[in-house]
């Protein structure tokens, strides 16, 4: 080839080595990431058992408090007022009348 020529032809042949070092290096990083590479992923056995849960705690039992000690009631018969007519009106009237009209009905 001539001087010429090779000048001529020197950016397509640097382009087409540019193009082609770029596609390698692609190539390279993609196949080294899609690999299946046993070496990074180390396939091991899992074994898996299973348990039995522990049973479950046995029923509360309820103690019943003891019953207080019951001790013996007195009982005190209280007096009663009897009520009669005369003791329901003169207690009505005493405190719903004013002090001067309940002296005059206590002397009558």
């Amino acid at each position: 080839m001539s001087a010429h020529a090779l000048r001529r032809h020197a950016p397509v042949l640097v382009g087409a080595a540019l193009l082609l070092l770029f596609s390698v290096i692609v190539w390279y990083l993609l196949h080294d990431l899609l690999a299946d590479d046993g070496s990074k992923s180390k396939k091991t056995v899992q074994q898996i058992s299973l348990i039995k849960p522990p049973p479950p705690p046995p029923p509360k039992v309820e103690e019943k408090p003891p019953e207080p000690e019951i001790k013996e009631e007195v009982k005190i018969d209280e007096p009663r007022r009897r009520i009669t007519m005369t003791n329901h009106r003169r207690d009505r009237t005493s405190a719903s009348m004013p002090t001067a009209v309940r002296a005059a009905t206590a002397l009558a």
